[in-house]
């Protein structure tokens, strides 16, 4: 394999990695905003039964916050996959 391929790909593997880690970072964002919607379902039915408001939009949170975790976690795991192919491919041209 040519040394300017070889290049091009360990960039894009190094981009990768970088997008990976940033996806990282934004599922644990997800998974922490999930866990402030549980724990404003367990306030509003700890507290006085006016709170319901705030039990649903908990709820809501944590639902559309766990899926987005789920989707992110996903990607994640592509992202690697994909990585590992891109050096696969990059030791496969050394040989």
């Amino acid at each position: 394999m040519e040394a300017e391929k070889q290049d091009a790909l360990l960039r894009e593997a190094t981009l990768q990695l970088k997008m990976v880690k940033n996806l990282e970072c934004w599922f644990r964002l997800l998974i922490a905003m999930s866990g402030i919607g549980i724990v404003l379902v367990w306030w509003s039915f700890q507290t006085s039964p006016g709170k319901i408001v705030s039990g649903i939009s908990g709820g809501v949170v944590a639902t559309a916050a766990f899926v987005a975790a789920l989707l992110v976690r996903r990607g994640i795991v592509n992202g690697r996959k994909n990585v590992a192919k891109i050096l696969g491919l990059v030791e496969k041209g050394k040989q």
